[in-house]
């Protein structure tokens, strides 16, 4: 419910991360690690809920180790993969510092191993590809991985 209040809503973003709407995320996604359902809207959530200005929060709170532990414990599950590579993705969409800690949390592994279990679904290849391309820009340690 959460991704769907505050889709293209700054203001309701707003109010969902300033009320620890982030943090809560994190901690169902964390509590619940075996539910689909929720490790696939944890990772909607995260990604729509999260503006660029809340990144900083979104990590603190372990929200990256949460979007890579729910694709990693979830691998056959497109859904959860489709997610976790889109939050994935703008998180570090043109914020360098991100792309280490996605890629210290095993964000590159968890992506290439989505992708290798989907090979025939186009839109998550198209995703990891530009998820990959995204994190390697200006990060030579993230193109040997």
């Amino acid at each position: 419910a959460l991704w769907s209040l505050s889709w293209k809503s700054a203001e309701r973003q707003a109010r969902i991360v300033e009320g620890g709407g982030i943090e809560a995320i994190v901690r169902g996604m964390k509590r619940h690690k075996n539910k689909i359902a929720v490790q696939k809207q944890g990772c909607l959530a995260l990604r729509s809920v999260s503006s660029r200005s809340d990144y900083a929060r979104l990590c603190n709170a372990g929200g990256i180790e949460a979007i890579v532990a729910g694709m990693g414990s979830h691998l056959a599950e497109l859904e959860v993969q489709q997610q976790g590579c889109r939050a994935l993705l703008s998180i570090t969409r043109d914020n360098a510092a991100n792309r280490v800690r996605v890629s210290e949390a095993g964000g590159i592994e968890a992506v290439v191993a989505g992708m290798g279990s989907h090979l025939g679904v186009s839109r998550l290849q198209e995703n990891g590809c530009a998820f990959l391309l995204n994190i390697t820009l200006g990060n030579a340690a993230n193109r040997v991985r």
